[in-house]
């Protein structure tokens, strides 16, 4: 029997209805899954920024507290209780009537509050107070004074270092005893409780600490004050932070949730305009609003993500010795409530940090895998944990104490860890340096990123030629670091740029109709050494031939400051200086060198001075020479492998002094630590320095680090495989692991 048309429509309305149930229970579990997914990027990037805005801040409350109770401690100690113990009232502080005239005469060069202060006290009294203002300043304080115990409740002002008219203090100061002064009564040293300070406090921290005198009685108490700035910046910083994480958090949120209502809406529109055939223009015109405001909400996540990155990308250097500069294009843009606005995964950062007292410009260009959202994910964790990084460094001991290539080591493994946590995920290529202030001595590493170039006398030229290290979180190819070093000279110019300075759209293929982008990595040297160096023109011979293809960014770094100058009567000097060395090696050759060394320090000139030394028995004063060669010229190959041996030969004395008995452990462990410093630094002059090598290595198996001497001495071994000195090396390293597993193995 044949099917009526009746129901073969049926049939045909039934297929069409399946067919768009499908594609309903496929389409939108996709939709939904895609912003899921974006919703979990941002409150992972949320909940890694919160985490370490937490840890940083739990850092400065603890970094503020040991800076406040140490301060404190250095005061208790810094001036004698016989000192202290001249001033009980406010005559023992003032001159006689012809002094104070004598002083008027000879202190019109002091500031104004300085000099009226002399005119009217003693000079002991005055001095004490110039120390406790050198003392302040050194452990950057802005007040530190003595308190004697009155009373039961109050306290009498011994001195401080305020010389302002309005504040200041005396033996004629009496004030009440509160808190935490109390305490320092009793023997304890103390400091203002961090955890619940805030703006009602009246602008400052304080320490305090007992003075004793030479029985263990408590003579009086050591104040120190510093300015709760620190703090409430910090405080002020985090709220920030929190509150735009929440923003962020919660906008995405619920854009995700309302793009899905309105995919659907939309898709009911389309369904009924194909059932239809026919749409209205008024339908039209609302589903290009509708998609109009998905478009505006999609701008409006970036420009908040946009709002965390940007205040991240810091320059703050204010070095005479150096210029930089930085170019920042990323590739999206965008316009959100008539705000223009970029977005992208590229980062610059030059700030200023101190090491042991040398201070040096630490900088990063980096460029995080991803376009868009992915890419400023990658940045904003890099920014933020190399920034935090950089802010902790002040205010830990064991930061502030590391050479510049044991930070640089430190903080790419610490950004490896975090990256690595990704799984893949999130990878960025970064430069990261460090640039002695000083001495132009430059220290960096590559991960991936576009060679580092050097300008100099209108020549452009790649510093690296070849891959050591790969992308920041890689996982399965890992390399580690490798560290390099460099001499800048006066009018140096150092670039790092991304890849998008070599990412030119350079035109179409007129066969296959593709684009054509720029492969010539020497292209973008040949605009350099066109613009003269200039970042401005760089920047426009880049993109004169051709279009950005991808974010794209500079750092431009300059080193100012010339070499240190010999002066005029320097040669004569060092001649009478080598002919009396050549005769005699007695002290007074030595002075004579000294001397010399001082006026310039000559590397063969310091050489003899640490002979002279050394002859003399003074092995103190050799390691001191040599201390202070380097520290004009840090990258001295000759230089350092002097010092690395002169601490070897230390420590053999040691040993040979000890006869059998235990070693003086602290002296051999200084002599260890500089051993493997200045001996890792000559490894990055030089890799191949065969005897440095080996150095190195012993040093490391002396103090326990076995897996970083087996991992050096394969490089040795490749030089001279046969050396007897290597296989004793060897020997006693296999020896002392053996040892080890001995030890640690369960009874």
């Amino acid at each position: 029997m044949a099917a009526s048309p009746d129901n073969n429509s049926e049939n045909v309305s039934s297929q069409e209805s399946s067919k768009q149930k499908l594609l309903k229970s496929i389409s939108l579990p996709f939709v939904m899954a895609l912003f899921l997914v974006s919703a979990l990027m941002v409150l992972l990037i949320t909940i890694v920024v919160n985490i370490h805005m937490e840890h940083y801040s739990e850092m400065v409350a603890v970094a503020t507290t040991n800076h406040l109770k140490s301060a404190a401690m250095a005061a208790a100690k810094f001036v004698s209780i016989e000192e202290l113990d001249l001033y009980h009232t406010e005559e023992d502080t003032l001159l006689g009537g012809s002094d104070a005239l004598s002083a008027e005469s000879a202190d019109k060069n002091l500031p104004k509050d300085e000099a009226e202060y002399k005119k009217i006290h003693k000079k002991e009294y005055y001095e004490l107070k110039k120390r406790l203002a050198g003392f302040a300043e050194q452990y950057n304080t802005l007040y530190v004074y003595y308190l004697r115990q009155h009373d039961e409740n109050h306290f009498q002002y011994i001195v401080d270092n305020d010389f302002d008219p309005e504040t200041i203090v005396g033996p004629q100061t009496i004030l009440e005893i509160q808190g935490i002064a109390r305490r320092a009564l009793s023997g304890e040293v103390t400091s203002s409780d961090l955890g619940v300070h805030d703006e009602s406090w009246e602008g400052l921290l304080g320490g305090f600490a007992p003075v004793y005198d030479k029985d263990g009685n408590l003579y009086c108490v050591a104040g120190i004050d510093i300015s709760d700035q620190v703090i409430l910046d910090q405080q002020s910083y985090s709220g920030t932070m929190t509150i735009l994480q929440i923003v962020a958090l919660s906008v995405s949120v619920i854009s995700s949730v309302l793009s899905m209502f309105l995919y659907r809406r939309k898709a009911i529109q389309i369904e009924a305009a194909h059932i239809k055939l026919l749409e209205s223009e008024n339908n039209l015109r609302q589903a290009f609003d509708e998609v109009t405001q998905l478009k505006v909400q999609q701008d409006g996540d970036y420009f908040l993500t946009s709002l965390l990155i940007n205040p991240l990308l810091r320059k703050e250097v204010q070095s005479n010795a150096l210029a930089v500069d930085f170019y920042i294009d990323q590739k999206k843009k965008f316009i959100f409530k008539k705000r223009s606005a970029e977005l992208g995964g590229d980062i610059c950062i030059a700030r200023e940090i101190v090491l042991k007292d040398k201070r040096y410009l630490a900088f990063t260009n980096g460029d995080a895998m991803g376009k868009s959202i992915q890419g400023a994910g990658g940045a904003l964790v890099m920014a933020v944990l190399y920034n935090s990084y950089i802010d902790r460094t002040p205010l830990s001991a064991s930061l502030y104490q590391k050479t510049p290539e044991a930070w640089l080591t430190e903080i790419y493994e610490e950004l490896q860890r975090v990256f690595a946590s990704f799984n893949g995920s999130m990878l960025i290529s970064a430069i990261l340096g460090l640039i002695d202030e000083e001495t132009g001595a430059m220290y960096f590493f590559n991960a991936e990123h576009p060679w580092l170039i050097r300008y100099h006398n209108g020549n452009a030229t790649f510093v690296e030629n070849e891959l050591t290290m790969r992308k920041i979180g890689s996982i399965e190819s890992d390399t580690g670091i490798t560290i390099r070093a460099m001499q800048l000279h006066c009018n140096e110019v150092i670039f790092l740029g991304s890849d998008g300075r070599d990412d030119i759209l350079v035109g179409i293929d007129a066969e296959t109709g593709q684009r054509v982008i720029n492969e010539d990595e020497t292209r973008f040297l040949h605009c350099l050494e066109d613009a003269g160096g200039e970042l401005k023109r760089l920047v426009e011979n880049v993109a004169r031939d051709g279009e950005l293809t991808d974010d794209f960014t500079l750092i431009r770094i300059e080193w100012k400051k010339p070499s240190p100058a010999v002066p005029p009567e320097f040669e004569s000097i060092r001649a009478n200086a080598l002919k009396a060395f050549a005769n005699t090696r007695d002290a007074q050759t030595a002075e004579l060198l000294r001397k010399t060394m001082l006026l310039y320090p000559d590397a063969e000139v310091v050489e003899k001075l640490a002979i002279c030394y050394r002859e003399q028995g003074k092995d103190h004063e050799v390691i001191q020479v040599y201390q202070q060669g380097l520290d004009t010229w840090p990258l001295h190959e000759i230089m350092l492998y002097s010092m690395v041996n002169e601490c070897r030969r230390m420590i053999n004395k040691i040993f040979d002094e000890s006869k059998g008995k235990e070693p003086a452990k602290k002296s051999l462990m200084e002599y260890l630590r500089l051993a493997i410093d200045y001996g890792e630094r000559l490894l990055i002059v030089n890799p191949n320095h065969f005897k440095g090598m080996l150095h190195v290595a012993d040093c490391y198996r002396m103090v326990g680090r076995f897996a970083d001497a087996k991992a050096l001495l394969p490089r040795a071994r490749k030089i001279s495989p046969d050396d007897d000195i290597l296989k004793t090396i060897e020997n006693s390293l296999e020896r002392d692991e053996a040892r080890r597993i001995e030890k640690t193995a369960p009874m």
